[in-house]
């Protein structure tokens, strides 16, 4: 048993992780934090899964092999994976757009979350969108920086760092992007973070960025 524990989770890791980039790169999983989460609950599922058959065809008397496991490695992850994601992934969404419903039809592009940094990258319907901004209370933010130093000033300084192009990060690739804003203050759900939205009001094309 210990052989198949140790077998089912060595090779289910490799398998979870390549499952789980590809998840990623078609936009049912954000990269960081939950890519591990959803390759180690897929790695419990795997084991969990071969144990109770190995246990079952001992009982049947009949031999669990390499070829059963890597059968089972083969599929379990590749399911696990795909479930976890969307389930993590839809989950996720409710807190971006909280209090506002997650609008239908959004669809995901790339995503990125980490202890302090969350970086999203999605399209959705143009009402559903505009509904989100104003629940959340994002402010819109001029193209040219205010002339006193308050919130507007601060919101232009993170539309000017938040232009720069890395990656999939390219917000002013869009036509005609719009700049969001919004600090949370203290005593809030999610106080100490900042957050500001890219907004490309004609397709509803969207970058968020959310930081502590």
């Amino acid at each position: 048993m210990a052989f198949i524990v140790l077998g089912s989770a060595g090779l289910t890791l490799l398998a979870a992780s390549g499952f789980a980039v590809l998840a990623c790169s078609v936009g049912i999983l954000f990269e960081g934090i939950p890519l591990l989460f959803v390759v180690l609950q897929s790695v419990a599922v795997c084991v969990a899964v071969t144990s109770v058959t190995a246990l079952v065809l001992k009982r049947k008397r009949r031999h669990f092999g390499w070829r059963t496991l890597l059968a089972e490695v083969a599929v379990v992850p590749l399911i696990a994976v795909g479930v976890l994601s969307v389930l993590d992934t839809r989950q996720r969404l409710k807190g971006l757009t909280h209090p506002a419903s997650v609008p239908s039809g959004l669809r995901v592009l790339h995503g990125s979350m980490g202890p302090f940094v969350n970086e999203v990258h999605f399209a959705g319907p143009p009402d559903g969108i505009a509904s989100v901004l104003q629940s959340r209370g994002l402010v819109e933010v001029p193209l040219e920086p205010p002339q006193h130093l308050d919130l507007d000033l601060q919101g232009w300084k993170w539309r000017e760092q938040t232009k720069v192009l890395r990656g999939w990060w390219k917000p002013t690739s869009m036509m005609s992007p719009k700049f969001f804003f919004r600090e949370h203050s203290a005593g809030e759900t999610n106080a100490g973070w900042v957050e500001g939205w890219w907004v490309n009001g004609s397709t509803s094309e969207v970058y968020v960025t959310q930081r502590m």
